[in-house]
């Protein structure tokens, strides 16, 4: 997360986590769990899991700024979800033409409960594990 180019998520100040560069337009629960928040703008949602873990998915970078344009979401706040189920998806490169910088944040905003291994550094595959939490 050092190399994002924000502080709020490079310096762990929100919670602790990783960064991914994907060309997927389509996001997928990494956990079930409850949509704990689901923001009006759709750059970003929550997810409480059943144990407690807080999890924050946050699309690009100043996204917010686009007031949902080019986001869309299948799930609402306080729905149960599960693995695997898409919850949001957006226009890559529309976004990317608005001159905003697409990395996914998947950030664990209790991280300090936890001891958590993260991933970093390398190419992942859909369903390969990143984040190890205990």
């Amino acid at each position: 997360m050092i190399y994002v180019n924000d502080p709020l998520f490079a310096n762990g100040i929100i919670g602790e986590g990783v960064a991914i560069l994907s060309a997927d337009e389509d996001i997928y629960a990494p956990i079930s769990g409850v949509i704990s928040v689901l923001y009006k703008t759709k750059h970003a949602i929550g997810i409480t899991s059943d144990n407690g873990v807080e999890l924050l998915i946050h699309i690009g970078i100043d996204t917010v700024r686009l007031d949902g344009k080019y986001f869309k979401s299948y799930v609402q706040k306080g729905e149960r979800i599960t693995l695997g189920q898409k919850l949001l998806s957006y226009n890559q490169k529309q976004v990317q033409l608005e001159g905003y910088d697409t990395t996914i944040m998947v950030i664990v905003t209790n991280s300090k409960k936890y001891n958590m291994n993260c991933c970093y550094g390398y190419d992942i595959s859909e369903g390969e594990k990143i984040i190890n939490i205990k």
